[in-house]
């Protein structure tokens, strides 16, 4: 399992964004929403396999238009179970 930190370019202030929503995909399915976020950075803990994000901002009129998505690298899995021996 890693730590992945998202971040992106603030929206411009006069658009007033309140909020962020954050939406992954997991192993190429479709985007789902995850949270919400009130800064434009997120860590998320505890991401296995491949995963992509997208983000959309959020004011007073609605939610705008999400990102393009950005995936990570595939991340290992966990090692294997090792044989134990008594010698």
């Amino acid at each position: 399992m890693a730590s992945i930190k998202l971040d992106w370019p603030a929206n411009p202030s006069n658009e007033l964004v309140e909020s962020y929503k954050l939406y992954q995909a997991v192993d190429g399915g479709n985007f789902d929403y995850l949270q919400t976020v009130f800064s434009n950075t997120v860590t998320l803990n505890n991401v296995t396999g491949d995963r992509a994000w997208k983000v959309s901002a959020v004011n007073l009129a609605g939610e705008g238009d999400q990102s393009d998505p950005v995936a990570t690298p595939g991340l290992p899995s966990a090692p294997g179970t090792p044989t134990l021996t008594v010698v």
